[in-house]
């Protein structure tokens, strides 16, 4: 903590604190140590942080909550302390050493807090200078010869003159700037604690926004590689689709050679069109006919698996494409809530979690509990939601603004998104697709013609507290369709 801020909310501290009660003692979310106090009519919390990242201390607004379980030390301190009163409040010295004097019923205490950055710390002595607790413990290391241990008396540090690098150094010049511009408090006027906590709430926000970045950076990376690498596998998979036009070739030439060809005959050799000595193995139970009927059956079947393959690879590449400029628009995010705008929107939610192990996994089988149908149709991608839940989850958690969503007009059924990754004018013949598999998956299936609502998926809001599935449309669009179930295109269940 940086010793001009120090001085200004130590003094205004020394005048506010003294005749104060401790009325509780406990340990917030983030690990800091708060003290209740009160005053006469006055309530006060004293934050008192040894995070020897950012070390600070001085006064909060709002009373912040309780971690639940306590560190050793803030247990400790709550059996020493609590309904204990404030005598005095110092500067140790001219250093960033902090002491407060606590008289009890039974006994008197000084808590000494050393904001010194890396070495920060913070001990609770007896009347005799005694250490009876301490929070990071320490025995003699290197040139240092203080014992920070339970029984031992305190020694304070020696004086060190610019050897460690404050920890608010990269805002050191913009704290003095910010603390100087009013002089410190007079009685209960807590102007640089106040100040304080504004700087150092900016701080962590900063931090948090940084460490949140690199999460969400690092996680849309590997989601990247993913990608890649499944992209790689289906080019793979295509390349070994193109057997099919072998297969053709084998049955043509056995046609058109099929006088030449021994009934029982166990292969069949002949020359291509690139001069290339083709052997086709043939089934000897079968005739000629029969063994090229079996070829060109091979080849319909390998020829519709590279259709699907071709298929799959253009939705890979689109998904590529489409995680990279995501990545684009997250390194150009400059604040939390940019940042949270465009993982609330995308594939990245859960990466801003930093939960692990068995409770992320949890999490994400939750999140794909809701039943929806996926259907491709000449490369672009369909959601058909299954349920209620599914019809919710596509429009609150699946939906981006440029995607188009549909309905049929009127009547209970399923909402469908078509995804629109590269976020370009879809096909009219897609749209139509998309609202005949609407109109199918309604209570209209059995109709000539359905009516079918559409619209981009920016326009779709689902009201507070609505029930699952429920939406307002603020722009919208109707056609006429016939029902189909989309059995033409490749269909997936997940």
């Amino acid at each position: 903590m940086d010793m001009n801020l120090l001085k200004q909310v130590v003094g205004e501290l020394s005048a506010l604190l003294p005749g104060s009660i401790v009325e509780r003692i406990y340990e917030g979310t983030d690990r800091a140590l708060y003290l209740s106090l009160r005053k006469q009519r006055l309530d006060l919390v004293l934050l008192m942080s040894p995070d020897r990242s950012l070390p600070r201390m001085h006064l909060v607004s709002n009373r912040p909550p309780s971690a639940g379980k306590m560190s050793a030390f803030a247990q400790y301190l709550k059996s020493r302390i609590s309904a204990s009163r404030i005598e005095r409040i110092s500067l140790l010295g001219v250093d960033r050493l902090v002491e407060i004097m606590f008289s009890g019923m039974d006994a008197d205490y000084c808590l000494v807090f050393e904001l010194f950055g890396s070495r920060a710390n913070m001990l609770l002595l007896d009347s005799s200078s005694k250490i009876i607790s301490v929070y990071y413990s320490s025995g003699i290391s290197g040139s240092s010869k203080r014992i920070l241990a339970p029984g031992f008396l305190y020694e304070p540090p020696e004086k060190t003159t610019g050897a460690e690098p404050d920890p608010d150094k990269t805002e050191t010049s913009r704290t003095i700037r910010c603390f100087a511009l009013a002089p410190a408090g007079q009685g209960t006027d807590i102007s640089a604690n106040r100040r304080a906590e504004q700087h150092y709430n900016r701080l962590l926000d900063e931090q948090k926004f940084s460490a949140m970045r690199r999460r969400v950076i690092a996680h849309a990376k590997r989601l990247i590689a993913k990608a890649e690498r499944k992209i790689r596998a289906i080019s793979s998979d295509l390349e070994q689709s193109h057997k099919a036009e072998e297969y053709r070739r084998m049955g043509e030439m056995l046609l058109a050679h099929i006088k030449d060809v021994a009934p029982g005959a166990e292969r069949f050799e002949f020359i291509d069109e690139s001069g290339r000595n083709i052997v086709a193995p043939l089934d000897p139970s079968l005739s000629p006919a029969s063994n090229a009927g079996l070829y060109f059956k091979k080849y319909k079947k390998a020829k519709a698996g590279r259709d699907v393959i071709i298929a799959r690879l253009d939705i890979a590449r689109q998904e590529e494409e489409g995680l990279r400029s995501l990545l684009r628009e997250i390194e150009k995010a400059r604040d939390a809530n940019a940042l949270e705008r465009i993982v609330d929107r995308s594939v990245l939610t859960r990466a801003v979690c930093p939960d692990s192990g068995k409770e992320q996994t949890r999490q994400e089988k939750k999140d794909r509990l809701p039943g929806v149908k996926r259907i491709n149709f000449k490369g672009w991608e369909m959601l058909v939601g299954k349920s209620a839940a599914g019809n919710d989850h596509i429009c609150t958690k699946i939906a981006m603004p440029d995607d188009i969503w549909l309905h049929a007009e009127g009547m209970p059924g399923s909402h469908v998104l078509i995804k629109n990754i590269k976020r370009v004018d879809v096909p009219e013949e897609v749209i139509l697709k998309a609202a005949s598999i609407a109109a199918y998956y309604s209570k209209g299936r059995n109709s000539t013609k359905v009516p079918v609502t559409y619209t981009k998926a920016v326009h779709v809001k689902k009201p507070k507290g609505a029930r699952p599935g429920s939406v307002t449309l603020t722009e919208r669009r109707t056609i006429m369709v016939q029902p189909e179930s989309g059995a033409d295109a490749m269909s997936i269940d997940k």
